[in-house]
């Protein structure tokens, strides 16, 4: 999220997919599809699902189906020029977007932050089962932004990568 924010300091028009999911989520449609899928009532927690989806790996296949169209339609009316995707690759979305730049960082800051999102408990290796490692996401990106170094180092990477995708739309913003 930190990346994204920069870029939006630097006056570029951002989305985030999870903020988006997290809307859509509360959704009636959604919540009674979830609700019928996983037989429980509504609403249907957010951590209800994650449980679920941790025991039952074709739930997350079946979840992708139902919010990333919803999420895909919702990008697609906004004027944007950043999205940021977790699991973009993992979910195949790579094709939507002109260029994919990736943050990167290492193991232990990974799992750091997983634990500051999901709690002290979190299951790392369950997690980690979601995600394609940082080396096949780094061959497949466009941009890699290590996340792990000091934050003006990362500042320095988005303003020349931003000043190289986006120049009209900074000096406008300036």
């Amino acid at each position: 999220h930190y990346s994204v924010a920069q870029l939006a300091e630097l006056g570029l028009r951002t989305a985030s997919s999870d903020a988006i999911a997290r809307e859509i989520f509360h959704e009636k449609f959604v919540q009674a599809s979830l609700a019928e899928k996983l037989g429980e009532p509504t609403p249907v927690l957010p951590a209800t699902l994650r449980e679920a989806m941790l025991r039952e790996p074709s739930l997350r296949r079946w979840v992708n189906r139902l919010m990333h169209p919803l999420v895909g339609e919702r990008i697609q009316r906004m004027e944007v020029d950043v999205v940021e995707v977790p699991l973009l690759f993992e979910a195949c979305l790579q094709h939507r977007y002109r260029e994919v730049w990736t943050v990167a960082c290492g193991p232990e800051e990974r799992a750091r932050r997983l634990r500051l999102r999901y709690g002290p408990e979190v299951d790392l290796k369950a997690f980690g089962a979601w995600q394609l490692g940082e080396g096949v996401k780094s061959a497949l990106a466009d941009v890699i932004i290590r996340t792990d170094l000091p934050p003006e180092h990362v500042l320095k990477v988005l303003r020349v990568e931003a000043a190289r995708c986006f120049s009209a739309r900074i000096a406008q913003a300036e």
